[in-house]
């Protein structure tokens, strides 16, 4: 006969999971989208510039579908992270679908063409403390872009409100896959093969050349922004690398307090990948 009794050695995954206090922190922070007052865009009082901005921001948050499905592929035997996934999922899904009502506020239309291209993305790694550290690293960039965007003197109101709601999520997803990764760490058999597996991923996305290689939509975007002239005319070039660099500084402390090692520069991500490879 089946029983839900848990034995003395055992623990709930409700009292040891992290996706229940997760899921309270998402439920009171949440925001809906019947809460905006879209009458209130000013359709003629906002550039194409910002139009552009908002186009780029929608085509970098449009592969969490399939990216999704990947997820729980490689993470098919974590019950509590998959648990989260479905959280995550369901609000990464929100800021494309806000982003597009905002442009149709302009007459802008998307067909289903647009979303399946949009949807693409890249392998995962081969490891899942590379992928977790992935996350960690691109929901922290995203964050701080979305918080700079938001700080510019001629944004639309609205929208002001929609990026911030938006940067929010993004910081506490940044937060909740650093959990899951601290975890992995804890209770991994191989902790240094998964600060190595960590450090290669910081290495890669925070060097100066090295980047060019990341594929993840978000350094992706970062790049392509930069030939976007038309959009540089609402966020200007130096205050989108100024929050790039703030980013990957707050990443490595994150990354510091994540493997408990001092990590200051790229510098300091390759001394300590070499010591624990050698």
């Amino acid at each position: 006969m089946q029983t839900n009794d848990v034995s003395e050695t055992e623990q709930s995954i409700f009292d040891d999971g992290l996706f229940y206090r997760f899921y309270d922190e998402a439920e009171a922070v949440r925001w809906r989208m019947t809460d905006y007052p879209w009458s209130s865009i000013r359709t003629q009082d906002v550039s194409l510039a910002w139009r552009s901005v908002v186009r780029e921001a929608l085509i970098g948050e449009l592969t969490t579908f399939s990216a999704t499905e990947r997820f729980f592929s490689d993470f098919a035997d974590d019950a509590d992270f998959t648990q989260w996934l479905t959280i995550w999922l369901y609000e990464e899904t929100k800021h494309p679908t806000v982003f597009l009502r905002w442009l149709d506020a302009f007459g802008e239309k998307f067909d289903d063409r647009f979303m399946l291209q949009g949807r693409q993305t890249i392998p995962f790694m081969p490891s899942r403390m590379g992928t977790l550290a992935t996350n960690v690293i691109s929901e922290t960039v995203a964050a701080r872009l979305y918080v700079m965007v938001a700080s510019q003197p001629n944004i639309e109101p609205l929208l002001k409100r929609i990026i911030m709601n938006v940067a929010g999520d993004e910081a506490r997803h940044a937060a909740h896959f650093y959990r899951y990764a601290k975890r992995r760490l804890e209770r991994s058999e191989n902790p240094t093969q998964e600060k190595v597996d960590a450090l290669k991923v910081l290495l890669f996305w925070t060097t100066p050349g090295l980047n060019q290689r990341v594929g993840h939509p978000v350094n992706m975007l970062v790049n392509h922004y930069k030939t976007s002239a038309l959009a540089q005319e609402a966020v200007p070039l130096d205050a989108l690398n100024a929050a790039v660099d703030d980013a990957y500084k707050r990443v490595r402390r994150v990354f510091g307090t994540l493997l408990d090692l001092e990590i200051r520069s790229a510098e300091d991500v390759s001394r300590h990948l070499s010591s624990l490879v050698d």
